[in-house]
């Protein structure tokens, strides 16, 4: 399903098919009335996922209907986790704008350099939260790096 885009309705033959062909790998059991009903979870034209459901028992058989049904909430989820997921880029994009700006604010009154180095990273180790900070500057006539500075 992954690779062609499409639900897919299996039975048990065709699920031992595919296993046989090297299509899929058995993650549990197939029994003789399993019947296994995925489909694709696409976002902007490609597929990100799949929702499935499997019976294992013969009072449970998936059909057409049932998949054209969860096609349908497939779709859903679908464009759900594409607007989650431009939520969660503008989210990370205001936060990098925020960085920029509180840092740009900070250097504004600032010339000494060691100074600099002490805004720039404490406001990097708020943004991120961490423990250590490091900041190398390549020197270009000597082609070394200094020692990095541990903030």
């Amino acid at each position: 399903m992954l690779r062609t885009g499409e639900p897919q309705l299996l039975t048990r033959d065709r699920q031992l098919d595919l296993v046989e062909q090297g299509e899929v790998e058995i993650i549990g059991s197939i029994t003789d009335e399993s019947t296994w009903l995925g489909v694709p979870l696409k976002t902007e034209g490609r597929t990100v996922g799949v929702l499935a459901v499997q019976s294992y028992t013969k009072d449970v058989q998936y059909a057409e209907q049932d998949k054209e049904l969860l096609a349908f909430v497939g779709q859903h989820v679908g464009a759900a986790l594409s607007r989650a997921r431009a939520i969660e880029e503008t989210r990370q994009r205001n936060a990098e704008l925020a960085l920029i700006n509180s840092v740009q604010e900070a250097l504004a009154g600032e010339l000494d350099l060691q100074a600099i180095y002490d805004v720039v990273g404490d406001k990097i180790q708020e943004v991120f939260d961490a423990q250590v900070v490091d900041i190398g500057i390549y020197d270009d006539a000597s082609r070394m790096s200094p020692p990095v500075l541990l903030i």
